[in-house]
């Protein structure tokens, strides 16, 4: 009995079809036929039920369970040992917004650690500020931020993501949490609700795109995000901000009012310091890659959308 014997019998076993088995695993029904007696012969038992349709004994359900677990192991094992042999060790640091990337980023450091478990992760939820400068700072190698322009960063490589919109969070017993558009004159009667302190670029565009609109906001700032969302509910005012917050943070006491013009477009992005040698950060943007086929999925917008309207 050996692993290519078992990754056989696994095929065989999900698919209960020789079969469609053989084509999944590319090789012809009659070898993996031959394949499967040989094991059970080598055994002494009998692994299938063979009759209008297949079906496993009791003994063929044990080995299932069994040789996943065999296969796991030693697929683990090759790995380990190939990236030690190959020098892929060490730690990679990696900062992040939160709402942002919680959609992907899980299942991105998982399948990154199923690849490399001699690299060591550490991850740290930071403000976008934060990030930026531990960045510089090289005192994380990865780091997850928005942009609100495509302009460069001095030192800081970055790349696209998704696209996000801006929009208007305001608390659900508001006027305009029962409208679908809200004309831009009655912004300035407002106190916006912001955390500049954390997120100086935000604060810049939020500046930036009431400009555009012919007012100068009235800011109540505070320490961070979850204080501007916390403080939106309590009713202390509104805020303007990429909707994948008020998605992430789900609260029945938000509104969100979609906001779809040219200049309320928020770039959320992976960034790395240009200089720093640690190798985990290509291999890190090599796994992120098969996320970028599939937008989809990274997306948070796709999974709701607000009230509907344009704002501003």
């Amino acid at each position: 009995m050996d692993i290519r014997q078992l990754r056989y019998f696994i095929a065989a076993a999900e698919h209960l079809n020789f079969t469609a088995a053989a084509k999944h695993i590319y090789i012809s029904q009659q070898a993996l036929s031959q394949q499967i007696f040989e094991l059970e012969s080598e055994l002494g038992v009998t692994l299938f039920n063979r009759g209008n349709s297949l079906s496993l004994t009791a003994a063929g359900e044990a080995l299932v369970r069994e040789s996943k677990s065999i296969v796991a192991k030693t697929e683990k094992a090759i790995r380990v040992t190939r990236q030690v042999a190959s020098k892929i060790t060490g730690r990679l640091k990696i900062g992040y917004l939160g709402f942002a990337e919680r959609y992907f980023l899980p299942r991105l450091i998982y399948q990154f650690r199923q690849k490399y478990p001699s690299i060591e992760l550490s991850c740290h939820q930071l403000s976008n500020g934060a990030i930026e400068a531990a960045l510089e700072q090289a005192d994380i190698d990865i780091g997850f931020i928005q942009l609100w322009d495509k302009a460069t960063i001095p030192g800081i490589s970055w790349k696209k993501i998704y696209d996000d919109k801006l929009c208007l969070v305001v608390p659900s017993n508001h006027p305009w949490a029962r409208k679908s558009n809200v004309a831009h004159t009655e912004l300035f009667k407002e106190t916006f609700v912001f955390h500049p302190k954390n997120a100086p670029r935000a604060y810049v565009n939020l500046m930036r795109v009431c400009s555009n609109r012919g007012f100068r906001p009235c800011v109540n700032p505070v320490s961070d995000i979850l204080t501007v969302l916390m403080m939106i509910e309590a009713g202390f005012g509104i805020s303007l901000l990429p909707r994948h917050i008020p998605l992430g943070y789900a609260s029945s006491l938000l509104k969100v009012i979609n906001v779809d013009d040219e200049d309320a477009t928020v770039y959320v992005s992976i960034a790395w310091n240009h200089t720093n040698s640690n190798p985990g950060i290509s291999l890190f943007l090599k796994e992120l890659e098969p996320f970028l086929d599939s937008k989809k999925s990274l997306n948070p917008n796709n999974k709701g959308r607000g009230n509907g309207g344009s704002v501003l």
